[in-house]
């Protein structure tokens, strides 16, 4: 990755920290909010995998006007997207998920779980010049 590529999505990231300080996070499960964790996020974290859906998109839908999703970019995850975001624009929710695919996309990677180890690998590689 060069330098340019690495500046946009560090940018990608301070963005989504900021936003995850005001709306909530939606990852599919323990491992992942791990991982965004260690990008800086510090938000309120509801994982699909531990609870039943509905339970989980109510929860959010009577205290948030905006939702961030953030699941894998495979077929599961992209089905778990597609219904959370079916499910939030019925309610009203915004559904923010263009960093899921511009951070994991710049990343190359498809599990949300891999996303602050590639990181990692990518500053050595960048920095290393």
């Amino acid at each position: 990755m060069n330098l340019t590529k690495f500046e946009f999505l560090i940018e990608e990231i301070k963005e989504l920290i900021d936003y995850s300080q005001v709306y909530p996070i939606i990852v599919e499960g323990p491992k992942d909010e791990i991982a965004l964790r260690c990008l800086g996020l510090e938000g309120k974290f509801f994982k699909i995998s531990t609870a039943p859906f509905y339970e989980v998109v109510e929860k959010i839908v009577d205290k948030y006007s905006d939702v961030i999703v953030f699941t894998d970019i495979d077929k599961e995850g992209q089905k778990f997207a597609n219904k959370l975001n079916n499910y939030f624009s019925q309610k009203g929710v915004r559904v923010i998920d263009k960093y899921r695919f511009s951070i994991m996309s710049l990343l190359d990677v498809h599990q949300v779980e891999s996303v602050a180890k590639r990181l990692q690998i990518i500053e050595r590689q960048v920095y290393r010049y």
